[in-house]
């Protein structure tokens, strides 16, 4: 079967622009095909975290920081969402989101301490 010149261009136009939005969130440390929760933590300072910055369960990466933004209701708290493979591990409710300096150059990361609650977030 023999297709038109207008036909292959399309398709070629159209498989870039897929390749082109999976590598710029590829980039931006988002995977469009992985399930992942949402969890969020409200902190009164961040000293550093930055979107992208890892969320470790002993050491472990088990997911990222999605967003952080102030609370709305303007007390100058901070509110970090942060993505975290479902597939990996459940949270039991009563677990704590500290921040913690990751390595010698002073980069932040999310440090989850599992609680022992039988009933998960």
């Amino acid at each position: 079967m023999k297709f038109s010149k207008e036909a292959r261009i399309g398709a070629t136009v159209t498989a870039a622009i897929v390749v082109f939005i999976w590598g710029l969130n590829f980039l931006k440390g988002n995977n469009i095909f992985s399930a992942e929760r949402e969890y969020y933590a409200i902190y009164e300072r961040i000293d550093g975290l930055v979107e992208a910055n890892p969320v470790l369960v002993n050491g472990f990466k088990i997911g990222r920081v999605s967003s952080i933004y102030f609370h709305p209701d303007n007390t100058g708290r901070v509110i970090v969402k942060f993505m975290i493979d479902e597939k990996v591990i459940n949270l039991p409710k009563d677990t704590k989101a500290l921040i913690f300096s990751s390595d010698l150059l002073g980069s932040k990361s999310i440090e989850l301490k599992l609680g022992k609650d039988s009933v998960y977030l």
